[in-house]
């Protein structure tokens, strides 16, 4: 029961940076290249309404996950992130701009919690060897996050001419987020 535990968020913790390497190195040029937005514009406009998410979300995260349990809160984050990535590639009206906090939230509380409900499903005496399994899944989606949504930019180019084939992006990073949300259902168990 445990290992498989401990697979659910190691496989989550990879699916949740895949999406979020990827986002980070190809959301700048999403809007700058894709929408022509003036690099002042994801500065000044979108950063701060991804900070306001951050701020507001990841402080409760915690609380809320010691309460009601950690995989609960991240299936629902993970929900909440990956339909808005996805909501992304399919508008592209000045007001879904708005929107940006909640997925910015979502993102914001699989990042934070997902060491911690790694380290609510493992024995005291094995925390030295998970750590290493959880970096190796971070490095992993880093490494694959970016390449899988160069990949994808470049091959969509054709079929999204308006954004050069940057909407592509959505469409890797929001179905690797929303996967993480059955896993995480799938090992359900525990408090965790």
């Amino acid at each position: 029961m445990r290992d498989r535990e401990v697979a659910v968020v190691l496989g989550a913790t990879l699916l949740w940076n895949v999406a979020l390497q990827g986002l980070k190195v190809f959301v700048v040029l999403f809007f700058t290249v894709g929408l022509g937005r003036s690099a002042s514009f994801v500065s000044g406009v979108v950063f701060p309404l991804v900070a306001l998410g951050l701020v507001v979300a990841v402080p409760l995260a915690g609380r809320v996950a010691d309460t009601i349990g950690h995989r609960r809160v991240l299936a629902v984050a993970s929900a909440v992130y990956g339909a808005g990535l996805i909501g992304a590639g399919l508008s592209h009206s000045a007001w879904m701009i708005v929107l940006v906090p909640l997925p910015a939230a979502g993102a914001g509380v699989v990042m934070t919690l997902n060491y911690s409900a790694l380290m609510q499903v493992l024995p005291a005496e094995h925390h030295g060897g998970a750590a290493g399994l959880f970096l190796l899944s971070r490095g992993t989606g880093c490494l694959v996050g970016p390449l899988a949504v160069g990949a994808a930019v470049s091959l969509a180019a054709p079929l999204f001419p308006a954004t050069q084939g940057y909407n592509a992006m959505w469409f890797v990073i929001g179905p690797a987020v929303l996967a993480a949300v059955p896993l995480l259902l799938w090992a359900r168990g525990s408090r965790t």
